[in-house]
């Protein structure tokens, strides 16, 4: 091997290290130099040339090992496809179970709470403002919130704006424990 050579003989050159293997190639400019202690390469780091020069033989015949053909009548592994199938379907239905179905549960009973929104309620909108429902209008999708009790303002947002109704339960409770 010609970087064996040069490993012996102290000096790394990128001229020599063609005939090299390619991750050597990469370095060349960083070992380049006059060599032996000055640069960095000892005897040491001549070792680690060596070990990957074993280490690419062998995968090298690996890919040799994998890619000949079966013989005549020897058993074929199975597509990928037909393998992975069960395992794949297992999974999204595991998905669906966990994720999708308590969603959209929890999204039918949230938008059936939206739709039965009348006056006196109490709602938080998706900006985080409190207020109370003063006027609904279905058809348009917008509520009028009563939003400060003692000035009477009020303020139009869309029903898709309402993030929380307050049950008098809720009210209850944080009032309990303040």
């Amino acid at each position: 091997m010609p970087w064996r050579r040069l490993c012996a003989a102290g000096r790394f050159s990128t001229q020599r290290l063609r005939g090299g293997p390619p991750w050597l190639l990469g370095d060349a400019s960083i070992l380049s130099g006059r060599g032996g202690a000055a640069s960095g390469v000892t005897p040491r780091s001549c070792d680690n040339l060596v070990n990957l020069d074993r280490i690419a033989s062998w995968l090298i015949l690996a890919q040799d090992a994998t890619a000949k053909a079966p013989a005549k009548g020897a058993a074929q592994d199975p597509p990928a496809l037909t393998s992975m199938l069960p395992w794949l379907i297992g999974t999204m239905v595991l998905f669906w179970l966990l994720i999708l179905r308590p969603q959209k549960a929890k999204d039918s009973q949230f938008r059936t709470m939206v739709d039965n929104l009348k006056e006196r309620d109490r709602v938080v909108t998706i900006g985080g403002i409190h207020g109370v429902v003063t006027n609904v209008q279905r058809d348009a999708g917008v509520i009028t919130v009563r939003i400060d009790e003692s000035t009477g303002t009020k303020i139009r947002v869309n029903a898709s704006a309402i993030a929380k109704v307050i049950t008098d339960e809720e009210t209850a409770e944080s009032s309990k424990t303040t």
